[in-house]
């Protein structure tokens, strides 16, 4: 990950000197044009139909690039949390164009009494959220939408993708069913792009059974949902789920809207252009051949591992070592470092 990016021209990512000498850092800068290119590409591989696209919105949690999004005609969401839900509801509200918005996680006590009333209070908008057991299915009027949560190997949450029967008894359960999530996020850990889409189109196989043994119940399902960022092509391109003649296959991407380093190795040569960039400053030369800035694992997410990030235009920098408010940076033996104070 070292040289990742070099192709960037580094000017394009420079912030107005005008408007720097009054940021404080670290400060997360987003790029209207690279936001732009990278939604564009999305639609294009959906055959220029942004109605099989439902963009999981915690990548950005941005009212901004929401409002790029319903520009291109998007009107069907994902997010992780209920202030997420808020903020694009109302930025939704504001705009006045109504949206289909997904929760997408099993929600309990308090957390669903909320939704309940985000629901109530933005009754123009369509709300729903995620489900994996019949007595929780039961308890949600039809005021909330929900689909049935399927694990398709991530084993993070859902019913086991061989567990067709318990899958349709909890469809059964539902009062107002939306269709099904069938999240693959764990194929971000598959490097060979050949064998990421052998094992997409495996878990897309049995995604059509689970859709069909629904129908068979005598249960329309209105929507499934798969594929993140790595395989949203796989998703796009598997060719039976068009053949799902009353189900609408969206794909839930979120990386996409402004990529990383990441999805970069996973897709070079997609077009993705990073979307948002974090601007930092040195602030201390504690030994030769390392600088350390003033952003750290508070400020810039960790939890893909190491290196967490790569300094734009200077591939010869190497992201170290990070704590909470601080991240250190080799840099070449015998180059001279930037001054403290000044901006990466």
């Amino acid at each position: 990950m070292k040289a990742m990016f070099e192709h960037l021209k580094q000017s394009d990512y420079l912030v107005p000197e005008e408007s720097v000498r009054h940021v404080l850092t670290p400060a997360l800068v987003f790029h209207g044009a690279a936001i732009r290119n990278n939604l564009r590409r999305v639609i294009a591989c959906a055959g220029d139909d942004p109605n099989r696209w439902r963009p999981h919105m915690k990548t950005s949690k941005s009212p901004h690039v929401f409002r790029e999004m319903l520009a291109l005609g998007i009107r069907h969401f994902k997010c992780a949390t209920l202030r997420e839900a808020e903020v694009f509801l109302g930025a939704a509200e504001e705009a006045d164009l109504p949206i289909d918005l997904m929760v997408a996680y099993t929600l309990y006590g308090p957390a669903l009494d909320r939704l309940c009333k985000l629901a109530a209070r933005f009754p123009r908008h369509t709300l729903s959220t995620l489900t994996e057991e019949e007595d929780h299915a039961r308890a949600i009027d039809g005021s909330i939408g929900l689909y049935v949560d399927v694990n398709s190997g991530m084993n993070r949450t859902g019913i086991p993708m061989d567990r067709t029967d318990e899958i349709v008894r909890v469809t059964r359960a539902i009062e107002s069913f939306r269709g099904v999530h069938f999240y693959d996020g764990h194929m971000l850990g598959v490097s060979d792009t050949n064998e990421r889409s052998r094992a997409a189109a495996r878990g897309y196989e049995t995604a059509c059974a689970i859709v069909r043994a629904i129908e068979a119940a005598g249960i329309p399902v209105p929507e499934l949902l798969t594929s993140g960022t790595p395989v949203l092509e796989d998703g796009i391109r598997f060719a039976p789920f068009a053949a799902l003649e009353s189900t609408v296959h969206r794909i839930s991407a979120g990386t996409a809207q402004l990529h990383d380093a990441r999805s970069q190795e996973l897709m070079p040569d997609f077009g993705f252009l990073p979307g948002a960039t974090v601007l930092v400053r040195v602030i201390s030369f504690p030994r030769p051949g390392w600088i350390t800035v003033d952003c750290g694992s508070k400020g810039i997410a960790a939890e893909a591992g190491a290196p967490v990030a790569f300094v734009l235009g200077h591939p010869d920098y190497f992201v170290e070592h990070v704590t909470e408010e601080h991240i250190g940076i080799r840099i070449p033996a015998g180059a001279e470092p930037p001054a403290r104070g000044s901006l990466l």
